[in-house]
């Protein structure tokens, strides 16, 4: 249609136009339903100038660009705009910002505007009164009309227990719903099932207790272990010295669960020196990390090198000192010669 004046309360369905299929060029729209109109440009409004109030705008179409509007200038204000379609700008295109509207997928300017299906009853068959369960109930803001489409009141509080659009309790969309919107009912908060709880395995290195126990060969490690579900693994390791876990590894994959808590180590390939032991016993929940209160010394001193110190024929070095002083008595003597030979 092609009117200037004010087109209030119609239904404006199915008609086809090359411009503007449901109206063009009209003044003021209050409280229309404007639906399944079809055209190349403005499915279902085109150069509309006066204010668009309270109108179902839905389900229009158009074959070049905005299938809901196109070249409206004025006040869009309540309305729900839904459905349209078109190559481009499918709801609104090259009008005024709507505001309080129910705008499908707009991401423009304006106040007050949602896009939520406004859950209409059944509009493909003609009924565009609002579900209880609308967002477009009370959402929109204050306007001239007392009324809506079928005479009922505007501003009719619908819902109790929480604040909509401006407060004004007017609703989107030609429609005004008329009772009384029902607060939802709480989603319970599922209780989380807890997770059981995993008691941490436990591990204390028995040996080496000493302060550098001597040892060229082989060496028993012993400890204490214990994990309540019997599926821990212990990995033992040795450093040079006792913190930082950052050694290198003896043996792993040992079982808790197993009823030796010993192993023997090979350190016939050692390098001279003094080592800490620690080991690391891990489940699927946790891992604990102990050090030995002791270490091991490795020594590759032999008899003639203590004789040969003795005898100043050639002196051991300094910094071997310590794996000569088997007595730690500070010297390099008779007694620590006596003590190696009578150990090996």
């Amino acid at each position: 249609s092609h009117c200037e004046g004010v087109i209030e309360n119609c239904a404006v369905a199915f008609n086809s136009a090359d411009i503007g299929g449901g109206v063009s060029h009209s003044g003021q729209l209050y409280n229309n339903i404007i639906a399944y109109n079809t055209a190349t440009q403005g499915g279902g409004l085109w150069k509309c100038a006066g204010n668009i109030l309270n109108n179902t705008i839905y389900g229009n179409s158009a074959s070049a660009s905005g299938g809901g509007m196109t070249d409206c200038p004025s006040n869009i204000i309540n309305c729900i705009i839904w459905g349209n379609t078109a190559p481009t700008d499918s709801q609104i295109e090259s009008s005024k910002d709507p505001d309080y509207s129910d705008v499908e997928g707009w991401t423009g300017g304006g106040t007050g505007n949602i896009m939520e299906d406004p859950q209409l009853v059944d509009p493909e068959n003609g009924d565009f009164h609002l579900q209880v369960i609308s967002p477009c109930i009370d959402a929109g803001t204050t306007v001239p009309l007392d009324a809506d489409f079928e005479g009922d009141p505007r501003m009719y509080m619908a819902v109790l227990w929480e604040t909509r659009g401006d407060g004004s309790f007017v609703d989107m969309g030609a429609d005004e719903f008329i009772g009384l919107v029902p607060e939802p009912t709480p989603t319970p908060t599922p209780t989380p099932t807890p997770t059981p709880y995993n008691e941490p395995p436990q591990l204390e290195i028995l040996t080496p207790s000493g302060d550098m126990e001597l040892t060229t060969d082989t060496y028993a490690i012993t400890w204490i272990d214990s994990d309540a579900d019997n599926d821990a693994l212990i990995s033992l390791f040795y450093d040079i010295d006792n913190v930082g876990a950052d050694g290198d590894e003896i043996t792993t994959g040992v079982s808790e669960d197993s009823d030796i808590d010993l192993f023997d180590w090979d350190l016939t390939g050692m390098l001279e020196g003094i080592y800490w032991v620690y080991g690391v016993i891990s489940d699927d929940a946790s891992t604990t990390v102990t050090y030995s209160p002791g270490s091991i010394m490795v020594s590759r001193i032999t008899e003639e090198e203590i004789r040969n110190h003795l005898l100043a024929i050639q002196a051991i070095p300094t910094e071997r000192f310590i794996f000569a002083d088997y007595n730690r008595d500070g010297y390099i003597d008779i007694a620590d010669l006596i003590f190696l030979m009578n150990w090996r």
